[in-house]
Order: structure tokens, then sequence, then C-alpha cells
């Protein structure tokens, strides 16, 4: 292998960038907080912070709005949410102005979250009536039972927004649970609080009604007391965050959905083609900053080919640009979203270096860079001892383990829970197939990264981004109760029809269950003719 370590101490000098996010008034109080570009540390803006002590009116407020819009009807719900949508991309321009400002995505990323926005909730506009529309069954005969599928909202829902992508995650749930007929209170990121707040104010612009759609920003006191008040959570904030409210919430037994901790994986068998795989490997790992739900973690390497690979990805690396804006081609990798995330990434590379993986590209802050940019990385001899294999890295960081054989890969994909996606890079597509049966995950790509899903693919029950983290129309059966009524019913149906007898229910049960089986040997029978 002819790539060498190329790990050098941070220089601190070369740091600019603050971590102050809060100002203060002359008693020492927070009330204010303060947007900062991550590229530049400009301050961008600036929002009213609310005090955990005014969240009891805030719900109090919600509920009550909430009430009157539930009575509404779903068509009616679905055309306000409609006219909303596209009230926000009237607004387009600004918030891909805003998104870029607050995140430091190039302009180009900016324009993928409206994409992505769009995206959900088109597919809950399409499958609001077929998903939580009322459904009638009727069954007069041998029971008289009439069924009723009912949808009712939870009440109010929490939504916590992400501040790598805070329009997504402040549209997609709050359009979803406002269709449910809830009301939404949105919580900021304290990273990204005027792109969710923005969104909040073209909401009430549009005629909802005022409170049904509130936006807050604060510290975590006024999350947990919102969180205890609500009937739903949709936390897009950090995965500790997630943990920590489904704990909390746990004896209310009220449903918190969001960000889990997920690991998509890659693996390259011996016979893969090489340049194909190193590209999809830092594309997969480094775009958006490796900040994004499908991000690659952990990618497995056949030794025979390990070095080859791990030159490939270098190489590719060494490609990569980072700047303010995607003004020039390329890949741009943009800055992470905080200092404390900056922090965190250098301990976990630190920490890997420690304990036996080789560094071969980056492993720091970018130096002489005002903003919160951290050089890719490549680490290779990653294992499971180590902090960046269990927890993931929120940045740009390519880890490589090598693997004596596939069995050796799909062993350890099972061996640790929650691989959102199993990328299998081979020249063989019946191996690949037969190591897809295999992998413990739920969306294997073939030669190709799994990066975006349409909404209408995914599913509440299995999606792939964990198990409970639902997207699309899947958030309106989430975010809505269903209820079954069943009705004995009534009228003057003949009394051969409906006998008291069991002896009678039981001939009646044989004779209908003899006609649907010979229905099927006579079909069989038809269909075998026509073959012929």
């Amino acid at each position: 292998m002819r790539t060498q370590q190329t790990h050098t101490p941070p220089i601190e000098e070369t740091r600019n960038y603050t971590t102050h996010h809060e100002t203060t008034d002359t008693n020492g109080r927070d009330r204010r907080l303060r947007s900062v570009n991550p590229a530049s540390c400009n301050v961008v803006g600036e929002v009213q912070k609310t005090p955990a002590s005014k969240a009891a009116e805030i719900l109090e407020r919600a509920r009550e709005v909430q009430r009157a819009w539930r009575r509404r009807p779903l068509d009616h719900r679905i055309r306000r949410a409609r006219t909303l949508f596209y009230e926000l991309l009237q607004w387009r321009e600004e918030l891909q102005e805003l998104i870029a400002d607050e995140t430091g995505k190039s302009s180009l990323e900016a324009r993928r979250e409206l994409w992505a926005s769009w995206q959900e909730v088109r597919n809950m506009l399409d499958e609001a009536e077929q998903r939580i529309g009322d459904r009638d069954w009727s069954r007069w005969w041998p029971s008289r039972r009439r069924t009723k599928s009912l949808w009712k909202p939870r009440g109010v829902v929490l939504v916590i927004a992400s501040g790598w992508d805070p329009v997504q995650t402040t549209v997609a749930p709050g359009l979803a649970a406002t269709i449910a007929g809830n009301a939404v209170i949105v919580v900021g990121d304290h990273n990204a609080p005027l792109s969710s707040q923005s969104t909040v104010n073209i909401a009430s612009a549009t005629g909802i009604p005022d409170q049904l759609w509130t936006g807050v920003a604060g510290d975590e006191a006024l999350v947990d007391r919102l969180a205890d008040g609500a009937d739903a959570i949709v936390c897009y904030g950090s995965q500790k965050q997630t943990r920590r409210l489904a704990q909390r919430q746990a004896g209310r037994m009220i449903p918190v959905v969001g960000r889990w901790n997920t690991q998509d994986v890659m693996v390259v068998l011996a016979d893969a083609d090489i340049k194909q795989a190193a590209v999809a490997a830092v594309r997969g790992s480094c775009s958006q900053a490796g900040q994004t739900r499908r991000t690659l973690r952990r990618i497995y390497v056949q030794n025979s080919v390990a070095d080859r690979f791990v030159d490939a990805v270098v190489e590719e690396i060494g490609a990569l640009r980072q700047a303010d804006r995607g003004d020039q081609q390329g890949m741009e990798v943009g800055p992470l979203s905080s200092s404390d995330q900056l922090e965190t990434i250098e301990e976990l590379v630190d920490e890997a270096s420690r304990k036996g993986a080789r560094l071969v590209a980056g492993g720091r802050a970018r130096p002489r860079c005002r903003g919160f940019y951290f050089e890719p990385t490549v680490l290779t001899g990653v294992d499971e001892s180590m902090s960046l294999w269990k927890e993931g890295a929120p940045g740009p960081v390519v880890a490589i383990a090598p693997v004596e054989a596939p069995a050796d890969a799909v062993q350890r994909t099972k061996s640790t829970n929650g691989h959102g996606a199993v990328s299998i890079f081979t020249t063989s597509r019946d191996v690949a197939q037969n190591l897809a049966g295999s992998v413990d995950a739920t969306t294997v790509g073939i030669n190709e990264v799994v990066r975006r899903i349409p909404p209408g693919a995914e599913s509440v029950r299995g999606t792939v981004h964990g198990p409970i983290d639902p997207v699309g129309a899947d958030r309106l059966e989430v975010l809505s109760q269903r209820i079954l009524m069943v009705d004995r019913g009534g009228g003057t149906v003949s009394s051969v029809l409906r006998p008291d007898d069991p002896r009678r229910i039981e001939q009646m049960l044989d004779a209908a269950l003899t006609m649907v089986h010979r229905r099927g040997w006579l079909r069989a029978a038809v269909g075998s003719l026509f073959e012929r």
C-alpha cells in the first residue's frame, strides 16, 4: 500500500470558531438564541428564547385550537396543507438562502432539501384519504356484524427539528400532524433556529389557525416540559436526545419517533470494481459532511483487495473540496453543524488511532479555516472495540475494516443492531443476492450505495432508517390513532340467515368453506386448460 499516514496535531491557533450561541441580558439570563453560519462563523440572526415556564401555557393554547381543528373534515385539512406547502414554495429562494446560511450547505444541497420535502409532502397528500380515511366493512351474514375503521388525531404533536435539514424536518412532520388533525409545536434546533421559525411564520400567513402551528426555541428544560404534555413526539435532534425522550415518556406509552442509531454498511468483495466501490464509499461517507441519515458508517473489505481499495479511496479523498459554497465543479464537503460536533469527531478519531486503527488521510479540523470544517478522513483497521465504530462519526469519515471472507462481513453485520442499509459491491449478481438474504438489514443495494428512497417505498413497520422512523405518508398513521367500531347491527333478517342453533351455524360454515374450496379447485382446473 503506497499511502502514508498524514495525521498531524491540530493547529489550535488557526481555529476561529466560537461556541457562544446565546446572548444574555444585564441580569445574566439567556434571552436570545444566536444562529451562526458554520462555514464562516458569521452571525446569521437571532431568535427569542422561550423560557421553560411558558411550556404549560403553550400546550394549553395548542390543545384548545386543536379541539376545533380536529372537527374539520379530512379533505379540508388536506386542502389547507396543500395550500401551505405551495406557499412555502413561493418562498423557496429565501428558504434556500437561509438553509445555506444556517447549515453551511451548498446551494445545491439546499435545493435538494426542499425537493426531498416536496417528495414527502406529495406522498402524504396523495395517500392521506387511503391511509387515514374512514373505511366500512359490512358482514351481514351470518353474524350481521358491521365493522368501521376510524382515525382520530392524537392531540398535540411536539416536533424537534434537525440542525442539518431544518426545513424538511419541520415541514414534513408538521404537515403530517396537521393533516391528521393535530396541533403542532416545533422546537427549532439551536444550530438552525431561523429556518424552522421561518416555516412556522409562513404557515401562520396562509390561514392556518393561530397557535395550531407554534414555533419556539429553547433549552432542554423547555423540550422536557413540552414533551411531558405532548401526545406524540417527533425528534430529529441527536440520537441521544431521541433515546432520552423515549425513556422519559415510556411510562405514558405515547409514540416517540425520529432519528435512531442506525449504521449503514458497505461490503466490498474481492471481485468488485475497486474504482467504482471507492467512489461510492467516499460519496456515501463524506457527502453533506457525513451528517445525513443515509451516511455510510462502516465498510468491510476482503483482505485480498484491501490495500488497493484504501489507495483508491485516498485518491478520491484528495479530489474533494472544502469551501463556503459549491460554486465550483466537483463534490464539496461542507462544515459540521457546530463546534461540539467538531470536538466529538476529533475525540472519536484520536481514540480509534490509540486503539490500533491506522489513519491514512485527514484526521483533524481543517487548519487555517474559520468554519467548523473537518478534513475528509480515512481510517483502516477499525473494529468493534472503538467508539467510532459503535457510535458512528458525525462527519466525513471513511471507516474501513478488512475481513477474510464475505461470511465474516455478514456475521459482523449481525453482531451489531441497527443497520439501516447494506450495500454489496461485486461483479457476481448471484453472490450479491445470496448475501442480501443473509445480512441484517431492511434495504440492500447491489453495486450502489442506498442514498435516497421514494417515501412511498418505505413502511412504518420497517423503514430503512430504523424500526420507528416514518417517512412520507407513513407519518399520517403514526400521528393518528385507529379505532375499530364493531356494530352487531339489527334489521329484519330472516331467521334462516341468522340462526341461533350452534349446530345449524356449524353446518352453514361448513357449506361456506366447501364452496370456497370448490371455487378454488374450479379456478385451478380452468386455468390449467388455458395453459395447455
